[in-house]
């Protein structure tokens, strides 16, 4: 994998992540069922400008998550849930699967010294 193919990866997978919050937030506010679909296109559309905001792309563009240990888990996080997002074997799995993108992610990016 090069490296637009890293910053692919994880634009997808934040898309999917804000596409999920945004939808629940909006069927919570207004539980209208018939409204579903309209939700769903609509979390998708703010979903996808979230994951190709210029900042957000300017930090996956300049920043090789393959140099450390913790970018490699990181990636490989987000390989494996793709992989159980295609293919859920259960919610449980989907769940566990993004908690484990959370914890990398949050060891990719904490400071330490």
């Amino acid at each position: 994998m090069n490296l637009d193919d890293y910053v692919s990866l994880v634009r997808a997978t934040l898309k999917t992540k804000y596409e999920s919050i945004i939808l629940g937030a909006l069927t919570t506010a207004l539980p209208v069922p018939f409204l579903l679909p309209i939700y769903k296109k609509l979390a998708g559309y703010i979903a996808a400008k979230i994951a190709e905001d210029n900042e957000m792309r300017a930090f996956f563009i300049y920043t090789d998550f393959r140099v450390s240990k913790q970018g490699r888990e990181f990636l490989d996080a987000l390989k494996q849930n793709k992989e159980i997002i295609l293919n859920p074997p259960d919610e449980q799995s989907k769940i566990a699967a993004e908690n484990i993108i959370i914890t990398r992610f949050r060891e990719l990016v904490k400071f330490s010294n």
